[in-house]
């Protein structure tokens, strides 16, 4: 299972045997991200093949290449769990 914490700002990744990593979140590039995810699968022994093409956007770059985009708001993030009627941190 693969889980964004936008109240913990962090991605954890959970076996079903237990074993799990977490990543922070915060301000990297797309690139790094992805980078640091595909590595956090490979340590856990869950090879994956993604699309690295997004889809329906103008002008996408691949993610393992997408050095442009790397904000990352933790305060856009927990307004967004407020808008979802997640709870959110205070």
């Amino acid at each position: 299972e693969i889980e964004f914490d936008f109240i913990g700002h962090e991605l954890r990744v959970v076996k079903s045997d237990g074993a799990s990593r977490t990543l922070p979140l915060g301000a990297q590039s797309v690139a790094a991200f992805y980078h640091a995810v595909m590595e956090t699968l490979r340590a856990l022994e869950l090879p994956v093949r993604i699309n690295l093409m997004p889809n329906e956007i103008t002008d996408p770059i691949a993610f393992d290449q997408d050095e442009t985009h790397r904000a990352y708001d933790p305060e856009y993030a927990n307004a967004l769990g407020a808008c979802s009627g997640r709870p959110t941190a205070s």
